[in-house]
């Protein structure tokens, strides 16, 4: 009896010494398991998102003034009185078309005078020039040298008369033919005053002005940089880019512009280089010496634009925070023109960065760092995010987290203190105890 009491005894606390060692296994097990929770908690935490490249339109907004190719005040090459007035203020003309008709009798009758002198010296050098050949014909006894040098200078003297006639008569024929006053461009004819009867000349005010419509020109002014960004690879202007304008009713005009050229030095005044862009005004919308506005805009079907929270600027250059093998570094930037709130990075960034959010402590550059994902989980390129806005959230999380590492912390040592307590001996090994 005593005997089977001993062993059941020793069953008993052999049972028991293997409940409390598997106790006191899986407590140390999940003991290790939250301290290295609780270590890696430690680390700072920070929000992150990677970079991915993108289609992006460069945009880049100017104040452009309207000015014509060709511009042309019509006044009169005579003096005289306007007989005819055949065109109305408004109206299209085209190159050659006739505007007014001097009073033409005048002229018409200068014309004719003129043309008589030329038939009269006609008429003249063909009588010396029979007496030239009469007088070489005749043998040289019978005529003086003198009558022979004088038949020579008679008809050179014609031939001269006919010439001047023939001047005369031109100048009488242009004149005549300045009656007629035409346009010498095609445009759009401005306001006309002058009407029949008014006497005019050449040294009076213009009778009135025709513009060039179609094509018209836009002249704005760019920066000294900005003009350095829109060179293309080849050095040209606007390689690449495109010109489009805004309308003062807000719309956007239908025709894009091609560049033609810009001025040859930058302004003293602005620091600001003209640019000269031509555009198709069939409809007329473009006036003469309107404000309207310039879009340069350029298709990039790869690129990086971040938000400009992100970027950080210094004297030195602009960089940005960025999380490399777990540690926090600094990358320098390159930094192109702003859209909108985000800027376009002409280099430093490649499809593997990953940004982190925010400002950060300089303590923390070359430090390891826990990655948490952006809220939002959209490319960099097209993130919105505001730190300012989401700052007191992050920090509220990031408050809770601490809480409950400190709670993990507090339980976890409570629980070693109750372990040691009863399971562990002095010398930091599992002693039995009895029951």
């Amino acid at each position: 009896m005593i005997k089977e009491r001993t062993v059941f005894s020793i069953i008993i606390i052999l049972l028991s010494a293997c409940i409390c060692f598997l106790i006191w296994y899986y407590q140390f097990q999940k003991t290790k398991q939250e301290v290295s929770v609780s270590n890696h908690a430690v680390l700072p935490k920070v929000e992150t998102v990677t970079v991915r490249a993108e289609p992006i339109t460069l945009s880049q907004k100017f104040i452009g003034t309207v000015v014509p190719i060709q511009s042309v005040e019509i006044r009169p090459y005579i003096s005289g009185f306007i007989d005819k007035v055949l065109v109305t203020g408004g109206q299209h003309v085209r190159a050659g078309e006739i505007l007014f008709i001097i009073q033409q009798r005048q002229y018409l009758a200068q014309k004719e005078v003129a043309t008589a002198n030329v038939e009269s010296a006609r008429a003249a050098l063909n009588n010396a020039q029979i007496y030239l050949r009469r007088i070489e014909r005749t043998p040289s006894k019978a005529i003086s040298q003198t009558e022979l040098d004088d038949a020579k200078t008679n008809f050179l003297s014609a031939q001269a008369k006919l010439k001047a006639a023939e001047s005369q008569l031109t100048v009488a024929q242009v004149n005549y033919d300045y009656t007629l006053i035409q346009s010498p461009i095609d445009g759009v004819v401005g306001n006309v005053s002058i009407t029949k009867g008014n006497y005019v000349s050449p040294a009076g005010d213009a009778l009135i002005e025709i513009i060039q419509q179609s094509p018209i020109r836009v002249v704005f002014t760019m920066s000294n940089r900005e003009y350095l960004e829109m060179r293309g690879q080849a050095g040209a202007l606007l390689d690449g880019w495109h010109i489009y304008l805004g309308l003062p009713n807000g719309q956007r005009y239908e025709y894009e512009g091609s560049f033609q050229y810009t001025s040859n030095q930058v302004t003293a005044d602005t620091s600001g280089i003209a640019v000269y862009a031509d555009f198709p005004n069939p409809k007329g919308l473009l006036m003469a010496n309107a404000y309207v506005n310039v879009y340069v805009e350029k298709m990039m079907p790869k690129a990086f634009a971040i938000d400009k929270n992100l970027v950080h600027l210094t004297d030195k250059g602009a960089f940005v925070y960025a999380l490399e093998n777990g540690k926090v570094v600094r990358l320098a930037v390159d930094l192109g023109m702003s859209i909108g709130n985000r800027y376009y990075i002409k280099s430093g960034l490649t499809r593997e960065t990953v940004l982190i959010l925010g400002n950060l402590p300089s303590s923390l550059i070359g430090q390891s760092v826990q990655s948490v994902p952006a809220s939002q989980n959209t490319p960099v390129a097209r993130h919105t995010l505001s730190v300012s806005d989401k700052q007191s959230e992050r920090g509220m999380s990031l408050a809770k987290n601490d809480d409950a590492v400190r709670n993990v912390k507090f339980q976890s040592g409570q629980r070693d203190n109750l372990f040691k307590k009863h399971f562990i001996g002095e010398n930091g090994q599992p002693e039995r105890r009895n029951g």
